[in-house]
């Protein structure tokens, strides 16, 4: 796998760093968190994203698979 430039590491610091804001915004940091994921890129992002940031904001984190059968993969993705 190739490694990330730096301009890419500047898109996913920014995204944590935002979505810290928002947590801590709507009063979600030092909490139990359900995320729903699909396993598309989307959702996956912002599981890792949570995942990466829970320790910063004293979370702990849960996440269920949504399976919308939109892929053909999604079933063995779920």
């Amino acid at each position: 796998m190739n490694e990330p430039n730096p301009q890419e590491l500047r898109w996913v610091t920014e995204f944590e760093a935002g979505l810290a804001r928002s947590m801590r915004r709507l009063g979600l940091a030092r909490r139990a968190v359900l995320t729903a994921v699909s396993g598309g890129p989307d959702s996956m992002t912002l599981l890792s994203a949570l995942a990466r940031s829970a320790g910063r904001l004293g979370l702990t984190l849960h996440a269920a698979t949504v399976d919308h059968a939109l892929r053909l993969t999604s079933q063995a993705e779920a």
